[in-house]
């Protein structure tokens, strides 16, 4: 984890305002308090020290300082969630359980809810993040109070509502290197004592950092929420917002690079027929065309003893992409969801209650065209996938509650109980191609149904020691529904996963500290990998083919430092294994118990396929060691005006990046550490700031998942190449924000 001699003058750069800082410069002489921070978390206001869950709140404030405008920038703000962009699809994983999304037949495995509203396509994920009053990020299964597909946790997006005070609103410029050019705007406007209207909305524009053009953000969003509160008992609060994503697409690369630049595009245009043989063509160029639009409603009614919040909503969601991946990969989703919850809440002094019902109905239509033909001589094998119908509907009824024993210990209680039935109807054709010529085509006909019924639950205990100092033990479960892959294999059944958790969280004056250990039994678990389907073709399919044991301990700390700094640090530790994960596919015939040289024991034959046993290696995406840390500290200038110098890093071991294969080096992402660094100056009158910035100073590549390429060498299987989803490399800028 070196730094180069210019990641090191850069950071020498950033801190040269500190040591020029005059001596005059006003310092508070007592540390300022912790952040009190109110999440929705638990489906009602709470502050998020007095809950027994594993949540990361960062306010909109903290999205700003640390540049999270994309959902992908929230790696490394938060320890143990990983995300990735593939094509359309977003692939979110919290401590090794997550989704290898790569097209729109699988689910997430964490549930994402824009404004309290479930996000069913990841594809609408990317594009939210301006004028946001905050994020939280639940660790652990949440099959109470949020369903099904949460089986790793959920991420709640919560912006900005209007306000009857006065107009008020910013205006954000901010540019930067590859041509960034953003701006965003939000404006708060009381039109009367009992309505009040917030607009607000974001353009960006920035050039691709591959070679060959991907990795580029070109984005158009626009949001406006409307506040009706005729008394203090009722409110209405209505939600429009619509989206708009284009250019070339999310970065992937090759591994190894060719060219010796890590970013190295996959459709890199050296990259030719005549150098790699085996080369499969690529689009030309790729792109992305993603554009969604969502209307919803929140009503909040107190009814004396109780109050009543319904959330009715609608999202429509368009995506057209040519990804660059191993090859030519088309894929046009058309998604219509309906969402409809209804929720009781009281609190009686010694019991704090909710019971509500929630349905759900998603109108999918996916067709794929993969040609997977070498270019050199337009031969190779093309799979169509024309699913007209791909629903969902499901229904579920919940209730949880906490009931004070004493003044000091609580227990809790929680039940829900979910219907689903999800169909898939449609063909998938395949056909070989020998020098541009089609052969014979196989077309299996999709007509299927599948069900699924699950009782989650939630309970646990909660202890103050103090009034700043709480003590919970608690025990969850919760499961992600089955479905129909895109091959054709058969389908697969539900997930679930059970989690224990002993934590305590305490407030020592102007301190803060949380730890938690855990430990997580995934059962039925729903895994992604090369193998065969109904008409004998070799493709990414997904089945139900392992279980696991997750273990581990988490410890975060807010510490006030130097007067008026403060250092936030955030460290997870897992233990993330496969008890089980036998599946059969490809390869040579190896004597049983013999390790493969993918890092996996053989199991024998099925026919002409080998059984490969993978249990006890790691799971992907589940790092042993991970976690960040932000120092911050505001200087008070004698014109009244403000410093703020912020530096952080975010970090993590060796990490899998598929279970495609645990013993090529160009399927895993080396030990790593990241470094950020900025300045900003607030005027007097916090009229107006501007920030300077450098993320990811020593230019390092990180990669956040990895698939199979047979396009380039190496080829051999223990150092089989890849492509890959990369990170960001070093980009800074300067941002201005006005106030009004």
């Amino acid at each position: 984890m070196r730094m180069s001699t210019s990641s090191l003058a850069v950071s020498a750069m950033l801190l040269a305002p500190l040591l020029a800082m005059p001596a005059a410069a006003q310092e508070a002489d007592a540390a300022p308090d912790p952040e009190e921070i109110v999440v929705t978390a638990n489906k009602r206001e709470q502050n998020l020290q007095d809950i027994s869950l594993s949540v990361v709140a960062l306010s909109g404030e903290s999205l700003t300082e640390q540049g999270i405008t994309d959902s992908l920038d929230l790696n490394g703000a938060v320890a143990g969630l990983r995300l990735n962009y593939v094509g359309g699809q977003i692939q979110t994983f919290i401590r090794g359980v997550g989704d290898t999304t790569s097209n729109a037949f699988t689910q997430a495995s964490v549930a994402v809810n824009m404004d309290g509203v479930y996000v069913a396509r990841s594809s609408a994920f990317r594009s939210n993040f301006y004028d946001i009053e905050r994020v939280e990020v639940l660790r652990g299964p949440q099959g109470t109070l949020y369903g099904r597909n949460a089986t790793g946790g959920a991420i709640n997006v919560v912006t900005r509502d209007p306000n009857f005070s006065d107009i008020d609103g910013q205006i954000v410029a901010e540019t930067g290197n590859f041509g960034l050019a953003q701006i965003q705007a939000a404006g708060n406007i009381p039109i009367n004592d009992t309505l009040a209207l917030r607009v607000a909305g974001q353009i960006v524009d920035r050039d691709g950092f591959n070679t060959d053009g991907s990795g580029d953000n070109k984005t158009k969003s626009a949001r406006a929420k409307l506040l009706w509160e005729p008394s203090e008992d009722l409110s209405l609060k209505l939600l429009f917002d619509i989206s708009s994503i284009g250019g070339i697409g999310p970065a992937r690369v090759n591994r190894p690079a060719q060219f010796g630049n890590p970013w190295e595009g996959v459709a890199d245009k050296r990259i030719t027929p005549a150098l790699f043989p085996l080369k499969e063509i690529q689009p030309d160029p790729p792109f992305l065309d993603i554009d969604f639009w969502a209307l919803s409603a929140e009503l909040n009614w107190d009814l004396g003893g109780a109050t009543l919040t319904v959330l009715p909503a609608f999202r429509s969601v368009e995506v057209d992409s040519l990804v660059a991946s191993r090859n030519f990969f088309n894929e046009i989703d058309l998604s219509d969801q309906y969402s409809f919850e209804a929720r009781l809440a009281g609190d009686t002094g010694r019991l704090n209650w909710v019971v509500g019902a929630f349905y759900f109905k998603e109108d999918l239509s996916v067709f794929i065209n993969n040609p997977a033909l070498r270019e050199s001589n337009r031969t190779g094998r093309t799979q169509i996938f024309d699913i007209p119908e791909h629903d969902t509907e499901a229904w579920a009824i919940f209730g949880e509650g906490t009931f004070s024993i004493t003044d000091s210990l609580r227990v809790i209680g929680g039940l829900r109980y979910t219907e689903e039935d999800r169909t898939k109807v449609g063909t998938i054709t395949v056909f070989n191609v020998t020098n541009n010529v089609s052969g014979p085509r196989s077309v299996l006909v999709a007509d299927e149904l599948l069900s699924v019924d699950d009782i989650g639950w939630r309970t646990g205990l909660e202890y103050d020691l103090s009034p700043d100092n709480l003590l919970y033990l608690t025990a969850s479960r919760g499961f992600k529904s089955g479905g129909f892959d895109a091959p054709g294999i058969d389908p697969f059944g539900a997930e679930y996963l059970t989690a224990y958790s002993l934590g305590s969280k305490n407030r020592f004056g102007a301190i803060t500290l949380n730890l938690e250990a855990f430990v997580w039994k995934y059962t039925d678990q729903q895994v992604s990998f090369l193998g065969p389907n109904r008409l004998g073709t070799i493709t990414f399919g997904t089945e139900n083919a392992g279980s696991s044991t997750i273990k581990g301990a988490s410890a975060e700390a807010s510490i006030p430092v130097l007067g008026r700094g403060r250092l936030d640090v955030s460290v997870e530790y897992l233990d993330a294994t496969f008890d089980a994960f036998v599946f059969n596919t490809t390869g040579t015939a190896v004597p049983i118990g013999t390790r493969r040289t993918d890092g996996c024991l053989s199991g024998g034959s099925v026919g002409t396929l080998q059984v490969r046993d993978c249990s006890g290696l790691n799971l992907p995406n589940a790092p042993e060691l991970s976690g960040n840390a932000r120092y911050t500290h505001d200087f008070v200038l004698p014109n009244g005006g403000e410093l703020n110098f912020a530096a952080s890093t975010n970090f993590s071991s060796r990490v899998f990046l598929s279970a495609a294969n645990f013993s090529s080096p160009f399927h895993r992402q080396e030990a790593y550490a990241l470094f950020d660094a900025s300045l900003m100056y607030t005027e007097p009158k916090a009229v107006w700031s501007i920030q300077a910035y450098v993320r990811n100073i020593g230019n390092r590549a990180v990669y956040y998942q990895a698939s199979d390429n047979s396009n380039i060498p190496p080829f051999t299987i223990q150092d089989r190449s890849a492509t890959a989803a990369i990170g960001n490399p070093r980009t800074y800028g300067v941002r201005i924000q006005y106030n009004f």
